[in-house]
């Protein structure tokens, strides 16, 4: 999720008037989602899936914190937790080029290339579109 999607998650909330939605996912949801990405971006990815895993406890249907926290695991070498988060941020958003790309990786990562195969196939499905 990038800065721009975030602010606009949070004018959602406002134009359905869902006021404390909006302040809590501020608040809570977009300072765990901040953090994790600063930790990230500096190498503590223990921290970064730790603020990760936290936002998505606040925000369970966020395709792109499971992809980002996804992306962390890959990093760290854990690549069937990463699977586990790529298949999930495709689950809530079966449009999601990138989670088929980063999965496709985690499986080559794991020596399976069919299903790797299958991934980068429907990764550039979607960015073709």
């Amino acid at each position: 999720m990038t800065y721009d999607e975030l602010i606009e998650q949070t004018r959602e909330h406002g134009r359905n008037k869902h006021f404390d939605e909006a302040l809590k996912f501020l608040s809570d949801t977009a300072c765990h989602w901040f953090w994790g990405d600063c930790y990230a971006k500096k190498g503590d990815l223990g921290h970064a899936i730790a603020d990760r895993t936290k936002a998505i406890e606040l925000s369970p249907n966020n395709d792109a914190f499971y992809y980002n926290r996804g992306f962390s695991y890959n990093r760290e070498g854990d690549h069937d937790l990463a699977i586990a988060d790529y298949s999930e941020a495709i689950r809530i958003n079966p449009n999601y080029a990138k989670a088929y790309y980063n999965r496709a990786d985690a499986y080559t990562q794991k020596n399976n290339c069919d299903l790797a195969a299958v991934d980068r196939s429907k990764a550039a499905e979607l960015y073709t579109k």
